[in-house]
């Protein structure tokens, strides 16, 4: 266990029934247009060692909490032009998202991003669902989708992180915080809170966090 964590603080786990339930099993999928995936792929980094697109799906993944995850469209074995994965209930405007992706060229790579970008008219924007139960789906993707909708059907069901010692009780509301996809994590955190100077056995910030991954059981 690191020795940062308390070793008062537990991890714990839910076991995902098989099959899956409907709030985990069914999202979608917007594929790039292909000008605009031709474009992304064509990038180079923007400073050394960097993932040209990892700051572009930072600052996506705050556009709306429907939003999941991004398949990297950088990666050769992506010929479908998968990109974005969002709830099944989601109403992803694709003409903002479009806008945002424009923005961020023109920032991240100024006149020649407004270039890359001027061909950009009357693009056909592709959904599709995903339903994770089906055998074709690999493991990997339901690793990188199955926290983020764990965490979304958390928050839905009231789900406070609870604390407590012989004299005090304290429960904390959750939001959701915006992570990168190849985090494969989804993570919940409470705000700040004075209270917990009550637990002096819990050595770390005001913000209660909790991070849900998934792992295979044999």
């Amino acid at each position: 266990m690191p020795s940062n964590v308390s070793p008062s603080v537990q991890p714990f786990a839910w076991m995902i029934p098989n099959p899956l339930p409907d709030d985990l099993r069914y999202v979608q999928m917007l594929r790039l247009p292909e000008p605009i995936f031709n474009t992304l792929q064509s990038l180079k980094p923007p400073a050394p060692k960097t993932i040209p697109i990892a700051s572009l799906h930072d600052a996506l993944a705050t556009f709306s909490p429907a939003i999941l995850a991004f398949a990297n469209p950088l990666e050769k074995t992506n010929i479908r032009r998968s990109w974005l994965y969002a709830t099944n209930e989601a109403t992803l405007d694709v003409k903002r998202l479009q806008t945002l992706i424009e923005v961020w060229l023109r920032v991240c790579y100024g006149n020649m991003g407004k270039t890359m970008s001027s061909g950009w008219r009357g693009l056909s924007w592709d959904w599709a669902q995903i339903d994770l139960q089906h055998a074709a789906i690999d493991m990997r993707l339901k690793r990188m989708l199955l926290p983020s909708l764990t965490a979304r059907w958390l928050l839905r069901q009231g789900y406070q992180i609870a604390l407590e010692d012989n004299t005090n009780e304290l429960y904390y509301p959750l939001r959701l915080v915006p992570l990168m996809t190849q985090r494969f994590m989804a993570e919940l955190v409470s705000e700040p809170d004075d209270r917990i100077s009550h637990f002096p056995w819990w050595h770390v910030s005001g913000l209660r966090q909790c991070p849900i991954q998934m792992s295979q059981f044999s």
